[in-house]
C-alpha cells in the first residue's frame, strides 16, 4: 500500500510540497482527531522531527496571517513555538494542533488581543480540556455498545484465526500432572490413605477476558486486518493487538 503523501513528507522533510498536503489531510473535529496517531506514535515509527516541527510552524505561521492584533510573530518564532510545543504536547496528535489553533483563532478561547507564545500555550491548555471531555464521551459510548445484544453470526476464518492467535499469546502455563505417591511416602505420612500431593500454583487467563478483547478487537474491525498491520501494545501488564496505542488504551479500558 503506498505511503500518503503527508506521511511521506514526516519521513523526508525536504519534500516542501508536502507541507499542505499533510495540513489538508488533517480532521476537522476532536472526535476523528482522538483516532489519529500522537506525534510520538509517529517518530517513533521513523517519521522525522524536523518535518513535524516544519508543518506545525507552517499551521502557526497561517494563524498569525489570520490575526492583525499587536505583538504578532516574528518570522523565526513559528518554529521554535513549534519546538516548544512537541516538547511539551507528543501525546497529541497534528490534527489536535490544526483544531486548537484554528478555534484560538476563532475567539474560542477568549479576547485575542496579541499573539504569541503565551496566548498559543493557553489555548492549548483549554484545547486539553475539551479534548478529555471528548475522551470520556467516546469511551462512555463504547461501554453503550458493548451492553447491546449483538445477533450470533457464523464466525469466518479470520475471526477464528484470531481467536487461536490470541489465545496462543495469553494462555497461561499448563498444569503439570502430579506423580504419585511412593511407597516410602506412604509409610513417612504415617497414613494408610494419605493425603494427595498439591500441585503448584499456575497461571492461568481467563477466557471471558480474552473473548472481551476479541469482542472489542472486531468492534474496531481489527479481525478484518492482516496481522502484520497490527502491533502488541502493553497496558498495565496486558497484551492488547491494535493499530496504534490509543486504540490500545480504548480496548484496554473497554474490557478491563
Amino acid at each position: 500500500m503506498p505511503m500518503p503523501q503527508w506521511l511521506t513528507f514526516l519521513a523526508n522533510p525536504d519534500d516542501i510540497s508536502g507541507k499542505l498536503a499533510i495540513i489538508g489531510d488533517l480532521k476537522p473535529s476532536i472526535s476523528e482527531a482522538i483516532e489519529r496517531p500522537p506525534l510520538v506514535a509517529l517518530i517513533n515509527s521513523g517519521a522525522n522531527v524536523k518535518g513535524i516541527e516544519q508543518v506545525l510552524a507552517v499551521m502557526i505561521n497561517k494563524a498569525a496571517q489570520m490575526l492583525t492584533v499587536g505583538g504578532n510573530l516574528k518570522p523565526e518564532h513559528p518554529l521554535e513555538i513549534a519546538k516548544m510545543l512537541i516538547s511539551e504536547y507528543a501525546t497529541y496528535s497534528l490534527d489536535d494542533f490544526q483544531i486548537m489553533l484554528r478555534r484560538g483563532v476563532s475567539g474560542r478561547y477568549g479576547e485575542i488581543y496579541r499573539f504569541d507564545v503565551s496566548v498559543i500555550f493557553n489555548w492549548m491548555a483549554k484545547y486539553c480540556e475539551e479534548w478529555a471531555e471528548e475522551k470520556e464521551k467516546k469511551i462512555a459510548e463504547l461501554k453503550k455498545v458493548d451492553q447491546i445484544a449483538l445477533p450470533i453470526q457464523q464466525m469466518s476464518s479470520e475471526t477464528q484465526k484470531m481467536i487461536n492467535d490470541y489465545l496462543n499469546e495469553l494462555s497461561g502455563s499448563k498444569m503439570q500432572s502430579v506423580p504419585r505417591l511412593t511407597r516410602n511416602e506412604i509409610i513417612a505420612e504415617g497414613q494408610s490413605t494419605p493425603p494427595e500431593k498439591k500441585a503448584a500454583a499456575v497461571t492461568y487467563v481467563s477466557e471471558t477476558m480474552a473473548q472481551k478483547k476479541l469482542d472489542a478487537a472486531k468492534k474496531r474491525g481489527l479481525h478484518k486486518l492482516p496481522l502484520n498491520e497490527l502491533k502488541e501494545f502493553v497496558i498495565e501488564g496486558e497484551i492488547i493487538r491494535a493499530r496504534n496505542e490509543d486504540e490500545a488504551r480504548e480496548i484496554y479500558l473497554e474490557v478491563f
